[in-house]
């Protein structure tokens, strides 16, 4: 293909809410390297709209037409009224011309309890895309992207050959990998059992993370461009692994057996296995993607766990002291410490390799955020929820003062839409008594005080020019009515 996949979105003009709703959907696909054509945006004044209509279905350059159906646009389109009855008499005929072609997607954005009573006559028995359910939209859209893209999630695999075991007197798998290990985890229906199999997982997950490791040669010198091209390039190479953990920790969601205990054992042996074996290195910048994997896969944790709500895990994971080696390559004993060790504190070398591998680019708040928030793996994590997950951290080592040092630096704070409504959610007395394990409290009152007693900040925390500051979220908490409402 010559050109970006190219859609076209037709939609009826039902109010000013569904046509924002509508335009929404078109700029996150833009984001997602898709190039949509819509009359908001390709329509000017004096342009004829049937004219384009016309051209939009029939160009050999769109690939595919989005149908964004509600119940203005089934009447329209069944009555042939207006602008839809037009496009519906252009559609119509290619539907049935081209009729083993998916060019025409139903699209559902008005929430509905029969969705298919918003599909006009002509277009009954497509399947369609239902976007209009909040807690699935993230799984649907997901399906949409990837049709688009024709990268289904679920692909038949290529055919493989026999094993050689097979033919051998005792039969030994040649090797336990992650996935192996992940789908046994799931089935597995004893706590001995599982426990095994975490091991077993930690183990193989950690031995891969090693193999990772940037070894220059012997009599190098420290060029910082080069070693951080390699930094860059071994992160961009781990985001198989980052899915994998992230498929790892829904799974252990899933079965319910004490996320909470393990992950903090899993982020502890991360540091002092991982971090630890830099014997031989022959500078710590060699070590600087291993850092950015810890601090993405906790900021990622968090995110996750509040999608599902796991707030005791959640808590576990913040509250938790980890004893860890410190010193240079982390050969000292180890001392007790806290989650702001995982915090990503040095991203000068991501920062200044990709300033100067693109000088052109514009530049970013921070270079080190920006590569976190871009590595989603929807529906689990979204930019959004990371940059909320990140925040969250932050509000609770503050909160909690889990480090006499310091606290957490929420990086990608800027990139977050939604966490003042996740804050909003404590005037409810049903969600505090959920979320009191995050403050290391029994009871509301004792949340009502902890909260009363916030010292705010009297200086500024976040990046200048952004506009707002992180510490804000702290104000925001504090002016909340905490357990105001049922």
């Amino acid at each position: 293909m010559d050109h970006p996949v190219t859609v076209f979105i037709s939609y009826a003009w039902t109010s000013e809410k569904y046509k924002e709703q509508v335009l929404h959907l078109a700029e996150r696909l833009v984001k997602h390297g898709i190039d949509v054509k819509i009359d908001e945006w390709d329509l000017s004044l004096g342009d004829d709209k049937f004219q384009f209509m016309e051209s939009m279905v029939n160009s050999p350059f769109v690939d595919k037409v989005l149908i964004v159906c509600n119940s203005e646009y089934q009447r329209k389109a069944d009555d042939r009224d207006g602008g839809v009855g037009y496009e519906t008499s252009i559609i119509t005929p290619e539907i049935v011309k081209q009729v083993d072609e998916v060019k025409f997607i139903p699209v559902i954005l008005e929430d509905s309890e029969n969705p298919e009573d918003f599909i006009p006559t002509y277009l009954s028995s497509r399947i369609y895309i239902d976007l209009s359910k909040e807690d699935i939209y993230e799984e649907k859209y997901e399906e949409l992207l990837r049709h688009l893209y024709k990268m289904p999630k679920h692909q038949k695999p290529t055919l493989g050959k026999k094993p050689k075991w097979l033919n051998e007197e005792e039969a030994y798998p040649e090797f336990v990998d992650l996935r192996l290990l992940r789908v046994n985890l799931a089935k597995a229906s004893t706590s001995g059992k599982i426990t095994i199999l975490l091991n077993q997982y930690f183990y193989e997950f950690f031995r891969l993370v090693k193999e990772y490791r940037i070894d220059p040669p012997e009599g190098f010198t420290v060029d910082t461009v080069s070693i951080g091209n390699d930094v860059l390039s071994m992160i961009d190479r781990m985001r198989p692994l980052r899915d994998e953990y992230v498929s790892f920790l829904i799974t252990l969601i899933e079965i319910e057996h004490h996320e909470d205990e393990f992950l903090p054992s899993f982020f502890e042996n991360y540091y002092n296995e991982v971090l630890c074996f830099g014997k031989g290195l022959r500078c710590d910048i060699c070590l600087k993607h291993f850092e950015f994997f810890l601090w993405e896969i906790f900021v990622d944790s968090i995110a996750i766990l509040m999608k599902y709500g796991s707030y005791k895990a959640i808590s576990n994971l913040i509250l938790h002291t980890y004893f860890l080696k410190m010193g240079r390559f982390k050969q000292n004993p180890s001392e007790e410490s806290s989650i702001v060790t995982f915090w990503y504190n040095d991203e000068s070398i991501i920062q200044n390799t990709c300033k100067a591998l693109n000088p052109d680019k514009p530049s970013k708040f921070s270079f080190a955020a920006d590569l976190l928030v871009n590595r989603e793996n929807i529906p689990y994590l979204t930019m959004d929820g990371i940059a909320c997950g990140d925040i969250l951290i932050f509000l609770l080592s503050y909160i909690n003062r889990i480090d006499e040092y310091g606290h957490w630096h929420p990086l990608s704070y800027v990139y977050e839409d939604s966490f003042s409504t996740f804050v909003q959610r404590f005037s409810s007395k049903s969600f505090c008594n959920k979320v009191l394990t995050l403050f290391d409290v029994d009871s509301i009152d004792e949340l009502k005080q902890t909260i009363a007693d916030l010292e705010i900040p009297d200086v500024y925390w976040g990046y200048q020019g952004s506009g707002r500051s992180y510490s804000s979220y702290l104000q925001i908490l504090k002016n909340m009515g905490i357990a105001s409402k049922p």
